[in-house]
């Protein structure tokens, strides 16, 4: 289906409620404007004495919990006086002083988040709190306890609120001291100037002045904006416990209510508009779609009971809808063919997985098994007889781990040196191998049985009557993921096999390759798990004359997690 303009000479949807939105915006304009106008200074001043009277109330409730704030440190205070033990010399007793000087802080914090930090001490040792830890140990804070322990909080006024500047914050700072001892607490003047910024209003600030000069300010203030010409929106509150403030109220756009009849004549029109609109997107718009929603749900039902799926009409009258309607269309088509193609790969995944279970699950290396052991029993090799029944308990287990849709590397190469182990004892002093299996690979995830698979064809078609197996088997990480590299020394592969398994897009098996399903298994459960060709490539290893075939090797590639498609 093709983009852009699609030819149908159909009106656009779009340019349709745009032209009708605009000739209501018009006339809604026209009459609007001069009424608006009318009232606009009016509702200015009643939106300013509502906040001189939010920030009145607002200076009020921060005078307040100022004061219950100072109540509290009274109360620090005093049992500061009080816990004589905090500069006792017996180490329990000022151990366990400090412990519930820490407590009642920690209290003291948590039940007035307020606060930002509290502080007490006396004799020279002032411990500092912060809400939610027993100690608190910022630098800029300690730094300041520390040089005002020394000078006796100069420049500072006790029972009263002064404003202090610490590594760029901006604090309320009350203390009291005497007696050797002292008690405070820092409570941030963002947050409490917050509100009544919030009150100001856009272009407005808040600023806190305490007795000894300082100042801090907050919004407009803090750029160095200008009150000129908005002197009547200057407002200065004592706070009375050393604090004054200073607020210049900006603008705060709100819409009025008390022209009933703009109101009412503006409501008729976007009554009129509605109703044209709404006829009008009905009849474009949601009857097509409803319509459309209607052959959707005949389309669900009939494919959720296998029937033949309605066709869905292109028929709009509009652009927009007649585009909606071919995309759902082809998207419903795609939807079709990706089920089928899903039902289609999951037939086949159940076809291989099958045929790998039958190519392993073999009842004659049981009878084998057992026929070994039997065996042994009268050649009395009882030690090998208990290392064969370990062995063959860890292969038998592992072969019967078929609910699981992966394992790692790890315990593939363990399962197979269980099964070596199982041959070794079979042909003593005939099989020689060597997993070399890095550390940082042995979790890899990799399909199950596809390795052993392999060392189990070597052991098929490499292992003769008298000669000797060698087998490799390694593992190293490359670009495509994780290569595991299987080598023995037997005859190799005849060519037909190798061009078989390497093959772009392997044929069907005829009769003569019927006896190498293993590997045609191992191949296709791989392009199932990764959704990619080329993960298994096998060939011949050349002697040292380079004429002769002194050995098979298989190479399987496991991508990434990442690079999965299923």
């Amino acid at each position: 289906m093709k983009s852009g303009k699609s030819g149908t000479g159909r009106p656009s949807l779009i340019r349709i409620m745009v032209a009708a939105q605009l000739v209501f915006l018009f006339v809604l304009l026209a009459f609007g404007i001069g009424s608006i106008a009318a009232v606009n200074r009016s509702e200015e001043r009643r939106v300013l004495q509502e906040q001189r009277a939010d920030a009145d109330r607002e200076a009020a409730r921060l005078k307040e919990e100022l004061s219950g704030y100072q109540n509290i440190m009274w109360e620090l205070f005093i049992h500061v006086t009080e816990a004589v033990d905090l500069v006792s010399g017996e180490k329990g007793a000022r151990y366990f002083a400090i412990r519930d000087l820490l407590e009642r802080m920690q209290d003291i914090t948590t039940y007035n988040p307020g606060i930002e930090f509290c502080f007490a001490g006396r004799d020279g040792t002032i411990i500092p709190m912060k809400p939610g830890y027993k100690s608190f140990d910022a630098l800029s804070i300690r730094e300041w306890i520390a040089q005002q322990r020394d000078n006796n909080f100069a420049g500072y006024s006790p029972v009263s609120w002064s404003i202090l500047q610490l590594a760029d914050e901006t604090y309320l700072l009350f203390f009291l001291t005497g007696d050797e001892c002292c008690a405070g607490c820092l409570v941030s003047a963002g947050r409490k100037a917050g509100t009544l910024l919030d009150i100001a209003g856009q272009g407005g600030f808040v600023k806190l002045l305490d007795d000894q000069g300082r100042s801090a300010g907050f919004g407009e203030t803090a750029a160095g904006k200008s009150v000129d010409g908005r002197e009547d929106q200057l407002l200065d509150i004592a706070m009375e416990n050393g604090l004054s403030l200073e607020l210049c109220l900006g603008s705060q756009a709100r819409l009025s209510r008390r022209f009933p009849i703009t109101v009412g004549v503006l409501g008729l029109l976007c009554l009129a508009a509605f109703v044209a609109q709404t006829v009008l997107v009905y009849r474009l718009s949601v009857r097509p779609v409803r319509a459309l929603s209607a052959r959707l749900g005949d389309f669900g039902e009939e494919l959720a009971t296998g029937g033949v799926p309605v066709e869905i009409p292109v028929n709009a009258s509009t652009d927009e809808i007649l585009r909606l309607q071919s995309s759902i269309r082809h998207l419903l088509d795609e939807v079709m063919l990706g089920r089928m193609r899903d039902y289609e790969h999951r037939l086949q995944n159940q076809e291989m997985e099958l045929l790998l279970m039958r190519s392993q699950l073999r009842p004659h290396f049981y009878l084998n098994a057992l026929t070994t052991i039997d065996a042994m029993t009268y050649q009395d090799r009882n030690e090998d007889i208990r290392r064969f029944l370990q062995a063959l308990s860890v292969h038998v287990r592992y072969m019967l781990r078929t609910d699981e849709s992966g394992i790692t590397l790890g315990e593939e190469l363990r399962h197979i040196g269980a099964y070596l182990d199982m041959q070794g004892i079979r042909y003593p002093d005939r099989i020689f191998y060597v997993l070399d299996l890095p550390e940082e690979l042995s979790g890899t995830t990799i399909p199950h049985l596809l390795i052993y698979t392999v060392v189990e064809n070597c052991f098929k078609y490499a292992l003769g009557v008298e000669e000797t197996l060698l087998l490799m088997i390694s593992a190293q990480k490359t670009e495509d993921g994780v290569s595991v590299t299987v080598e023995d020394n037997g005859n190799g592969y005849p060519p037909e096999v190798i061009a078989l398994i390497n093959s772009e897009n392997m044929p069907q098996m005829t009769e003569e390759q019927k006896g190498h399903i293993g590997l045609r298994n191992v191949r296709r459960t791989l392009e199932l798990a990764y959704g990619r060709k080329g993960l298994i490539h096998i060939s011949n290893v050349p002697d040292a004359s380079g004429e002769g075939i002194q050995g098979a090797r298989t190479v399987l590639i496991f991508p990434e997690p990442g690079d999965r498609v299923r």
